[in-house]
This record gives structure tokens, sequence and C-alpha cells, in this order.
């Protein structure tokens, strides 16, 4: 079955491609280089990518069935809004309760005030090497959390004059432990790592978080409206756009670093690819062997 090309909004948006890319490309150029430019390439990422994954993915949608349209251009709109919902959280700044320097081996006890007993960890990584893993055991009272964590060796941008450097990668994993008592932080691993490691820990600012399972749900269901889609003849990429969007939701926060936010940037963009890459997989797939038994509704 031979399925009409899209067009109305996403011809439209199709001509904006190009200068977005190019848009894009020097913004990151010009925030390598420009402090000052670097947390709004952060945002332009963080809520950018979601947005245009959607519109170009859901424009097919526009002009068909009102119930297909109202399913599937209401899924991509939560979709959407949780993303950007999450992504704004991710900026917003908390002081440190403490910062604590480890070495492998030498736990370090810390009290904190009582009543925290979500916490998010901004673990600062400097590898030495193209890949290093950190092991962290977090205990306070009765409860402990084992974190490991695989940071990837990245350079900053070459300078006028001397080489690249290794960067630091920050890793924020969020763990719930006993609301009183004091903390104690050791460091089980950190080989090929710059040393001490610097631990930040934060309170949680928000209790909403986004588990993984609302991202495979979220993507099955975009699934189904591709299909429903096929039957009227309509090819829809809508699980790539939710993908991205739903990614960004569940795992952003763990990148994010408030007062660096650029150095998220390029893990970001990691996760999106692979979530547009997955979704356009699994449509394909659907396509593939489900579109020649489906005629036009």
């Amino acid at each position: 079955m031979d399925l009409p090309s899209d067009d109305g909004l996403r011809e439209r948006l199709d001509k904006l491609k190009i200068p977005l890319m190019i848009g894009g490309v020097l913004l990151m150029i010009a925030a390598g280089q420009l402090t000052e430019l670097r947390p709004v390439a952060a945002r332009a990422v963080v809520y950018g990518v979601p947005l245009l994954a959607l519109l170009y993915t859901a424009a097919p949608l526009v002009d068909t069935h009102p119930a297909l349209r109202a399913v599937g251009l209401g899924l991509g709109g939560a979709s959407l809004l949780l993303a950007l919902w999450v992504g704004a959280g991710s900026f917003t700044e908390v002081s440190a309760l403490t910062t604590q320097r480890l070495l492998p081996k030498e736990p370090s006890t810390v009290e904190l005030p009582s009543g925290h007993a979500e916490l998010t960890f901004a673990i600062h990584g400097k590898p030495k090497q193209e890949r290093a893993q950190v092991v962290l055991e977090a205990r306070r009272g009765e409860q402990r959390e084992r974190l490991e964590h695989t940071f990837t060796h990245m350079e900053a941008p070459r300078a006028a004059r001397g080489k690249a450097l290794p960067v630091d990668s920050t890793w924020r994993p969020r763990v719930t432990l006993g609301a009183a008592g004091p903390l104690t932080l050791e460091l089980m691993e950190g080989e090929g790592l710059s040393l001490p490691l610097s631990v930040e820990v934060l309170p949680v600012t928000s209790s909403f978080v986004v588990p993984v399972p609302v991202l495979a749900f979220g993507v099955l269901g975009a699934l189904g409206v591709e299909l429903w889609a096929l039957r009227r003849g309509i090819r829809a990429r809508l699980s790539a756009g939710v993908a991205v969007a739903l990614a960004f939701a569940v795992y952003g926060p763990g990148f994010v670093d408030q007062r660096k936010p650029f150095e998220a940037v390029f893990s970001l963009l990691v996760v999106a690819v692979g979530a547009l890459v997955s979704g356009l997989v699994l449509g394909g797939l659907v396509a593939r062997w489900l579109a020649p038994s489906r005629g036009r509704g």
C-alpha cells in the first residue's frame, strides 16, 4: 500500500528544517566559546528538541479523522507538556546541603538537617581515560544505596592557545534514605577518574519523578495511534516524537546540573538520538508488517 506523503503543516515545517539545523549548530558552536550563551543553549536543547520532535511527527495527524486527531495530538501534547514541565524543574537552582570530596575507601560522614529523606547527589566526574567507572555507597540509618555510573571522556573546545582539556561530567542520581541521622558517603571504586571525587548533596525540590514505565507505555500508545493512522492511509511517526519527549522527562533530571547546564547538552542529545531512532525503528516495523494488509479506512 502506498501511503500519501505528509502535507499541510508538515510541508511548512520541512521548509524550516535546514534553517533550524544551521541555527542549532551555530548556537552550539557559539556556546562552546562564550560561557554567557551556555544557559541559552541548554534551554534550547531541553525545550526545543522535544517540541520539534513532536511537531514533525504529529503533523500528519492534524488533517485526519477527528477521533484519531484527538487521541494522537492528545498523547503527543501530554508527552510534550511532561517533558517541558520536568525540563523547567531541572533548571531550578538549589543550594547544596553539603559538598564532600571523596577518596577510595575513605568514608565521609556528615550531619544533615532532619526531614530530607529524598536527596539528589550531584557527582562531578572528570575521567582521565575514555571511560571511567564510579561506585558510590550512601548510608543513613539502616538504609543504604549503592550507586554505579560510567563517565565518558569529553574534551573542552580547544582554546586559542594550549590543548583541549577533559571537562567535568555531572551525574545526578536521586536516592531515598532515612529522614534522620548522619549521612555516610564512601567511594568504593573510582578508577580512571581525577580524584578526589566531588559530591554535592542537594534537597529534592519536587516529589514528582517520571518512572521508566511511562516511557514504555507512551511509546506503545503512540504505536497504537500509528496503527490506527495506517488503517486510514496515513503514515505518522508519532512513536519517535513521543519517545524523545518522554526520554527527556525520564532521564533529563539525571543529567542537568542547574549551575552548569551546558554540560548536559551532549548527553541529552545522545538520549534524543537514541529515542528517535528507537521510535522510528519500531514504527517502521509496524508499518512494514501491518501496512500491506490494511486498506484505506
